[in-house]
């Protein structure tokens, strides 16, 4: 018994078990076919099923349509469905009169079939529920083809996610599955991003498909090489394990396919200008990863990244840099990530080298003109070196890096010479904070805000921020800027473009020195003194903690689309490849 009160105020007693009693009142008159007035047949058969017209269309919105908007049906009083079972309508009008499902692997599909036929949402919604939990290697395939047929979207995504996830183990141990898909099946796991197989890998099992019936499938690898990503194979991949199948060397579009992977490993400097989603790394999100930095025994070349695929996320290690460095910045650009400047074999350095998910790779690129620690920032395809701090001296100088041309030349300076400031590009422009000048009294930590054009050389002064900061961290999220550590008390600001005003932000004082990163929606940092990354909900203000790194290190964070593929296999910190 439950009691509430109405509109008016009155007191509404309410019985919880007159539902359910009455449904069963409703199966007992069925059972005894008592009131009955419409019998249902299944197509090929003979076992007829009383029904009452009133409870099929309070459940199904096929018999509702049928009964209430004046078709022949109405007045019949045998009804004949075809396309459903006769295992799929009675467990379905078991479901409508008792609301329990029986159901298994063996009839499942003849379910779903009368369940979505009958237009049964509630009866569909326990389908998915029961394929989702019974979901396996053995049966995903069957899973992932029953729920494109009946167009259960969410689940087919996710089976189709699992079967990706698990391709590998499906190529050796259930091939004949994988086998007997027909291209149209075949090809969305092909396009999936969390394909658990390297590119290679995939390829071969493209030849495996189509020597299986070579005569009809020969004409049909062309959909779905079309999925596999030529350019994230290497050379010698192409050139010894591609370019040896002989229906690819017959075939002109097959050939032509390859080529574009060839043409991308022929230029590394121009793979700017050579992306598409050929090229693109496998992943659907980004990975949080630290570049190098110091640890408690010096300067570290040592990369690593929260694998979030496994259950906890843990650290993994990513391929080292070339040298031992600290005090970089850290750019993005295209799923590259560019590690300049900063303290390397014990000096300030000019150098700058790039890493290449895509190949778990490292690449030298052109020495800035100066030697310097500084932000950078991406604009219009270029990379940005912002002023900083040089040999013994503070500079305002910038420098532009190209890099299909792989050459850095001087660009507008900034106001002053300026270290330890922060930068972001917001809304198309350049936002600098904070930091300290030798041209301020006292050396003191600045509270500045401004937008900087290097196109137009122009530099437009913003409110202020309310605490001094430097070696502090800027991001830009849901249309604010958030600032964060840079003093030893100063709490977290946010500030607002449109009306240009700061406000404090509780949780988040004392971080000293900080490195962070946008990800996911949560600000992620990493304080000089920590051995954990955190994050932090701008929408809920908490802050969460991940896992511990294997050794405290202060180093660069940044967020990067590594593959699916290459998290599986690399699952923890002491598994190096």
């Amino acid at each position: 018994m439950a009691t509430s009160a109405d509109d008016s105020g009155r007191k509404v007693v309410r019985h919880e078990a007159h539902s359910a009693e009455m449904l069963g009142g409703f199966h007992k008159m069925r059972q005894s076919k008592t009131l009955c007035d419409v019998t249902l047949w299944a197509e090929v058969s003979e076992k007829p099923f009383a029904v009452h017209k009133t409870v099929l269309a309070s459940t199904s919105e096929y018999f509702s349509v049928m009964f209430t908007c004046g078709m022949r049906e109405i007045d019949q009083d045998d009804i004949y469905l075809h396309g459903i079972t006769l295992a799929g309508l009675s467990t379905v009008l078991d479901f409508v009169y008792t609301s329990e499902l029986p159901v298994s692997m063996e009839t499942i599909q003849d379910v779903v079939c009368a369940a979505s036929h009958l237009q049964i949402s509630s009866a569909l919604a326990l389908c998915e529920t029961f394929l989702r939990d019974e979901i396996s290697l053995d049966n995903c395939l069957y899973v992932m083809n029953l729920c494109n047929t009946f167009g259960l979207k969410q689940l087919a995504k996710e089976a189709t996610d699992f079967v990706a996830k698990m391709f590998q183990d499906l190529v050796q141990k259930k091939s004949d599955q994988i086998l007997d898909l027909t291209w149209e099946e075949f090809l969305p796991i092909l396009q999936n991003n969390k394909l658990n197989a390297s590119e290679l890998q995939i390829f071969q099992t493209v030849v495996q498909w189509v020597e299986y019936e070579r005569e009809v499938r020969v004409y049909e690898a062309k959909f779905l090489l079309e999925a596999v990503r030529f350019p994230l194979m290497t050379w010698e991949e192409l050139h010894n394990e591609v370019l040896t199948t002989p229906f690819v060397l017959r075939d002109k579009e097959a050939h032509n396919r390859v080529a574009t992977g060839f043409s991308y490993h022929s230029t590394p400097l121009m793979h700017h200008l050579c992306q598409s989603p050929d090229s693109q790394v496998r992943a659907d999100t980004e990975s949080l990863v630290i570049m190098g930095g110091w640890m408690d025994e010096g300067r570290t070349a040592e990369v690593l990244f929260l694998n979030d695929t496994l259950e906890v996320p843990d650290w993994a290690r990513l391929a080292n840099m070339p040298v031992a460095r600290a005090w970089h910045t850290v750019v993005m650009m295209d799923n590259f990530v560019y590690v300049l400047g900063g303290f390397a074999k014990g000096v300030l350095c000019a150098s700058g080298l790039r890493y290449d998910p895509r190949f778990n790779s490292w690449m030298k690129i052109a020495d800035m003109w100066e030697k310097r620690f500084f932000p950078g920032v991406t604009w219009e395809g270029k990379i940005l070196a912002l002023a900083g701090s040089g040999l013994g001296k503070d500079t305002a100088e910038v420098e532009t890096y190209t890099p299909d041309e792989d050459r850095w030349n001087p660009g507008t300076p900034l106001p002053r010479a300026t270290h330890g400031h922060a930068a972001v590009v917001f809304h198309n422009k350049i936002y600098i904070s904070g930091g300290r000048s030798s041209e301020t009294p006292n050396l003191a930590a600045l509270t500045d805000l401004y937008t900087y054009d290097p196109d137009s050389n122009t530099v437009v002064h913003k409110r202020h921020m309310k605490h001094r900061r430097k070696g502090h961290a800027m991001c830009a999220l849901q249309g604010r800027l958030y600032v964060l550590g840079g003093g030893e008390i100063a709490p977290a600001e946010c500030y607002d473009p449109y009306q240009d005003l700061w406000w404090t932000i509780p949780g988040l004082e004392g971080l000293g020195r900080v490195s962070a990163a946008v990800m996911k929606d949560f600000i992620y940092f990493l304080p000089e003194e920590s051995v954990q990354v955190e994050y932090f909900d701008i929408d809920t203000g908490e802050r969460t903690r991940t896992k511990p790194m294997p050794i405290k290190r202060f180093g660069a964070v940044c967020p990067v689309f590594l593959s699916e593929h290459f998290k599986l296999k690399t699952q923890h910190y002491y598994v190096f490849l």
